[in-house]
This record gives C-alpha cells, sequence and structure tokens, in this order.
C-alpha cells in the first residue's frame, strides 16, 4: 500500500461486519465517532461493510456516504435487482427456491448486472485512492482460505465480499474465486490489526439465530447448521477486538433496505452508548504508549 500511518498517538481501527441492509447501522455509528472527534486511522470492511468502509475512507464523511447509499438504494439497476430478486427471500421457506434455481446456473444475479451496481458505488477508484489504509475481505473457495485485499478496483472488490452464494456470482481474481466475506470473517477484526491498528473497535450487525428449530426439512436443518458454523467462528475472531458494539437491529433482516434510516438510527444508538467505554480506552491506550 502507497500510504503509511503517521507515526505516533494511537492508532484506531474499525472492523465493519456484514449483514446486509443491517450493515447501514455502520453509517450511524462512523456519524457519532465523526461528532466526537474520534479519528479513524484504519479500516476494514466485510460484505456489506466493506461497502461502506469504502466510501468513508475514500472522502472521510458521513454526509457524502449518506448522498451515495442513498443515490445507490433509488438507482434503476438495485431497484431492479430487488424488485427481481431480492423481494420477500428472507424466509428459511423462500431461501429454498435459491437452492433449487441454483443447480441450474450460477446465481440469480448477472455478474455483468452485479458489477455495474458496484461500479456506480466505487467508479473507477482504486484502494490505493482511499485517504487511510483500508482493507477488504473475501472468501477463497479454490484455495480454502480467507484473504485480504488491499489493492486493485474497489468495485471488484467490493463484490467479492458481498458475494452471497446462489445469489450473486463470485468474482475471479488472479487465481482466486471469491465468494462473501462472511463466510470467513464476519467482522473483518483481523484485517485491521494487519494495518497496524493499535485499537480495534469492531462493529457487529450479523443477524441472531432464530431460537425457533424447523426439523422437518433438510434445507432447515442445513441452514441452521451453517448459521451456527458462522456464528461459532465469528465469537472466536471478533475477542481480539478491544471494542464490540452490537446495534439494536431486531425487525431487520438482510434484504430490509426500506430499512435503511432504521438501522443507520440503531447504529447511531448504540454508538452514542459506547462512547464513554471508547474514550477510556483510547485514554488508557494513550498513556500507555507515553510510558506514563
Amino acid at each position: 500500500m502507497k500510504k503509511k500511518i503517521k507515526e505516533g498517538g494511537v492508532r484506531i481501527g474499525l472492523a465493519l461486519g456484514g449483514g446486509g441492509a443491517r450493515g447501514f447501522a455502520h453509517i450511524g455509528i462512523l456519524k457519532v465517532l465523526e461528532e466526537k472527534g474520534i479519528p479513524i486511522s484504519v479500516l476494514a470492511g466485510t460484505s456489506f461493510g466493506a461497502i461502506i468502509g469504502g466510501l468513508y475512507s475514500l472522502y472521510l464523511s458521513t454526509v457524502v456516504v449518506e448522498e451515495r447509499s442513498s443515490e445507490f438504494l433509488s438507482s434503476p439497476s438495485f431497484n431492479k435487482i430487488r424488485n427481481n430478486y431480492l423481494k420477500g427471500m428472507a424466509g428459511e421457506k423462500r431461501r429454498a427456491g435459491v437452492g433449487m434455481i441454483s443447480i441450474s446456473r450460477q446465481s440469480f444475479i448477472k455478474a455483468s448486472d452485479y458489477l455495474g451496481i458496484m461500479r456506480s458505488l466505487a467508479g473507477d477508484r482504486v484502494f490505493e485512492d482511499t485517504k487511510i489504509p483500508f482493507a477488504i475481505t473475501a472468501t477463497d473457495i479454490i484455495n480454502e482460505r480467507g484473504v485480504i485485499l488491499t489493492n486493485g478496483a474497489l468495485d471488484t472488490a467490493f463484490a467479492a465480499s458481498c458475494s452471497i452464494p446462489g445469489i450473486f456470482p463470485p468474482v475471479s481474481i488472479e487465481d482466486k474465486i471469491l465468494i462473501d466475506g462472511g463466510w470467513s470473517a464476519g467482522v473483518p477484526v483481523e484485517a485491521a490489526r494487519m494495518l497496524g491498528a493499535d485499537i480495534i473497535i469492531a462493529i457487529d450487525t450479523s443477524e441472531e439465530i432464530n431460537g425457533k428449530i424447523d426439523l422437518k426439512y433438510g434445507l432447515g436443518i442445513l441452514l441452521r447448521s451453517d448459521a451456527v458454523t458462522r456464528r461459532l467462528l465469528s465469537g472466536i475472531q471478533i475477542k481480539d477486538a478491544d471494542i464490540v458494539v452490537k446495534p439494536d437491529l431486531k425487525g431487520i433482516s438482510w434484504d430490509s433496505f426500506n430499512k435503511a434510516q432504521d438501522a443507520a438510527f440503531a447504529g447511531e444508538a448504540a454508538a452514542r452508548n459506547m462512547v464513554g467505554e471508547i474514550l477510556k480506552i483510547i485514554d488508557k491506550s494513550a498513556h500507555k504508549n507515553k510510558g506514563v
């Protein structure tokens, strides 16, 4: 990467998790950090958190991120996809349709449509254009590992990190076939640490596992097993964060893009509740760096 973090002071890293529409909570959290004068030195994002993180890294302004996000939600290309493919697909029984159609084709969304949306968000920007160090996580299904992307085109990286299997097409980068980063790093704490953060604030926007278990059908058991596995992995990885902020996003599912503003408000409320703790940890780290 061309940019380097300035020497001295406390380097604060933000790790933005996935969650689809629930990821709009990140905007509310960033807004509070801005308001309180808490500077972000590095950013890492997974899935929808990669998009919000990428936009913020480019502009360092929640006002701009909100404007770009609103344009994204009202764009004809996104509405076409939402109306044709995403509407009403949150429930397990409706997800069954995803699996059946995926047998005959790679994904619901054509690659050209999908990349077009990401290009409308990122333009022709690359990682080197960001104003602070930024990383995106994705999952390499060929080499069986999580990957951290820090160079190349942002639109391609956005697409890779958001590629929900069966819905969005996987993305090829060099010798890798990449899908959603949430399958290997629900909250990209490791990526933020790799960028040089002293303090990591992890934002967990993942959906809680439904308490009810339907054992009548194999698909329900399969989906439940996948959710449990990802929850366990995320729990292990997030332990390396210094602070975890988990907004109250009840009633907002991954495809509830009509509730984007509600998610942002929830993120703002969660951040305000955590500001005191965040400032204490920053102050403690600053004194430690000075040898006090």
